[in-house]
């Protein structure tokens, strides 16, 4: 859209499934450091059956791998494209500072997150390596390391691990982890929700604990955004929201109770 609310450009691209619900993207489009560049991901209609993938809630119409797309910002200009590995009904897409790697994670039903490393600046998009089970979370300031972050999904056996992980954006390698269920007052019940970089230094854990007799109680914990070492649970005056929104400055904000509020450690 133009300053003036007219619009500029319109990209047209098959349709979400959507089953009962009225169709939605999976996730917002991502505008590249620069401004120049914006990616999408975008469903494809197959006409060939052994191309389509079974989705549950639109049985009627073929849907093959999602594709990713990076536009020209000004012109709406395909630049580029790249399938992927998925049929998303979530995405988050993350782009490092430099505007040379992109991070795309899509949740697909039945197989959990899939996430890839891919550099943007080619005309085939090229897919530098990826991981499984974990979304892209935001990166460490000044550097090429990313936050992610795997909940426990019980697909398959002996899989319902809560990860925070640290991984290389432009080899993809994991070069730190730790398995949140350390924090755990009941591992087989906790719950781990979102991860947050704050600043060079912190990032923050959201959950929900399941603890014997009381009401399930939202936490936040706070690590050393480097090594992913536990820093210690945050202690706020009353009760916070698992939502959390970094400002870039190590400092948050949380909603609870119909206001807003803004955190700093002390």
């Amino acid at each position: 859209m133009d300053a003036d609310g007219s619009t500029r450009w319109q990209l047209p691209h098959d349709p979400w499934h959507g089953g009962s619900r009225e169709p939605r993207a999976p996730g917002f489009p991502a505008v590249s450091p620069d401004g120049k560049l914006v990616s999408v991901l975008t469903p494809t209609l197959v006409e060939d059956d052994s191309r389509a993938v079974l989705v549950y809630d639109e049985p009627h119409r073929r849907y093959g791998r999602d594709t990713l797309l990076i536009l020209d910002a000004a012109s709406g200009a395909i630049r580029a494209r790249q399938p992927v590995a998925a049929v998303a009904s979530g995405a988050t897409q993350h782009w490092q500072p430099d505007g040379a790697t992109l991070v795309v994670s899509c949740w697909t039903a039945w197989y959990s997150w899939s996430t890839w490393w891919i550099d943007p600046r080619t005309d085939d998009v090229g897919i530098r390596g990826g991981t499984t089970m974990r979304e892209v979370r935001g990166s460490l300031p000044s550097s090429a390391q990313v936050l992610t972050i795997r909940r426990g999904e019980s697909l398959a056996h002996q899989d319902d691990r809560d990860e925070l992980a640290l991984h290389d954006a432009t080899t993809g390698e994991q070069v730190a982890l730790f398995d949140l269920e350390e924090l755990a007052a009941d591992p087989d019940s906790d719950e781990f929700d979102d991860a947050y970089v704050l600043d060079a230094e912190h990032a923050l854990v959201t959950g929900k604990v399941y603890l014997q007799g009381r009401s399930p109680e939202v936490r936040h914990w706070l690590f050393a955004a480097v090594t992913l070492q536990p820093l210690g649970r945050l202690q706020y005056p009353g009760s916070v929201s698992k939502e959390v929104t970094p400002l870039g400055d190590g400092t948050w904000l949380t909603r609870e109770g119909g206001q807003l509020h803004h955190w700093a450690l002390a």
